[in-house]
């Protein structure tokens, strides 16, 4: 096997499991250094394909790309939803103690 074919064939066992990575990440990983920037990788995936052409890869990507914007969507909401959720459970927790929405202090 030359060195380009095992080039080649790392690329493609690359690409076939990318769909099953795991990239959820927490609101501090993405703020953070550890953040994975998929259009980054995406990217590089179109570059490589331009390079060494890989049979369905350049179809896979736009797909890709959908449901991530899909799924990060998804996050933004139901991160918000819980943000909701947690605001209403310290006010229950309260029980109306606490500061009104003048900033004073209720007795």
């Amino acid at each position: 096997m030359s060195l380009l074919s095992a080039h080649l064939e790392q690329i493609s066992i690359s690409c076939q499991g990318i769909d099953s990575l795991p990239y959820v990440l927490t609101p501090t990983q993405r703020a953070g250094a550890g953040e994975v920037d998929i259009e980054v990788l995406l990217h590089g995936a179109e570059k490589l394909c331009a390079v060494y052409p890989l049979r369905g890869a350049l179809e896979r990507i736009p797909e890709m790309r959908g449901k991530y914007a899909q799924q990060s969507g998804m996050l933004r909401y139901y991160e918000g939803k819980v943000a909701e959720q947690v605001e209403r459970m310290e006010a229950q927790r309260d029980g109306g103690k606490g500061e009104d929405e003048d900033g004073d202090e209720t007795p």
